[in-house]
């Protein structure tokens, strides 16, 4: 609905896109040798926060892990 008022909104809304398929492109152009930095780091800001995201759903529903757990202080 925005996007037909301004093209401010529909810029947005394509850049969005396009930085949203950042991390698939880059998994494609990895086994090519192909490595651009700054794709490489949009790629692993929108990973690293998915994973973040995933964390968090695990979190609320209550699901434990004890993989890592800190050293005994005095």
């Amino acid at each position: 609905m925005l996007m037909q008022l301004q093209t401010i909104y529909e810029d947005a809304f394509y850049n969005q896109v396009l930085m949203l398929i950042t991390p698939l492109l880059n998994y494609l152009l990895k086994p090519l040798r192909i490595h651009i930095t700054i794709l490489r780091f949009a790629s692993h800001f929108y990973t690293m926060n998915a994973g973040l995201f995933m964390g968090f759903i695990k979190y609320i529903r209550g699901i434990r892990s004890s993989v890592w757990e800190p050293t005994a202080r005095n």
